[in-house]
């Protein structure tokens, strides 16, 4: 079995081990995430898994104090060359668009 300590470091929780013994390939790409994108935990599993609804908000706590208001507004059309398309949330009252490459587009790049 492989030795998560080595391959992810010496923060290995029992929970870890647990989750990687039942769901190897979503421990693997949650821990992938994480790398990319900084600590996921704080995400509601139902969100980190599914994602939003057009319109749904949810609320992040970061820390004690800090919470985040996170809406998703539209869903742009996928570019057909590239395979990306635009994504639109509020977060705070505040519109952000994020481009990200649609993995069912057939696109790999």
């Amino acid at each position: 079995m492989i030795d998560l300590k080595k391959k992810y470091g010496d923060d290995i929780r029992d929970v870890d081990v647990l989750s990687y013994i039942l769901y190897p390939s979503v421990f693997e790409e949650y821990k992938k995430a994480n790398e990319n994108y900084g600590d996921l935990s704080i995400l509601p599993t139902t969100y980190f898994l599914g994602g939003l609804q057009l319109e749904q908000e949810i609320a992040v706590d970061l820390e004690e104090g800090k919470t985040l208001f996170i809406e998703l507004s539209a869903i742009a059309a996928v570019h057909t060359k590239t395979g990306m398309r635009d994504v639109i949330f509020q977060v705070n009252g505040e519109s952000r668009r994020v481009s990200i490459l649609d993995r069912t587009s057939g696109k790999n790049s």
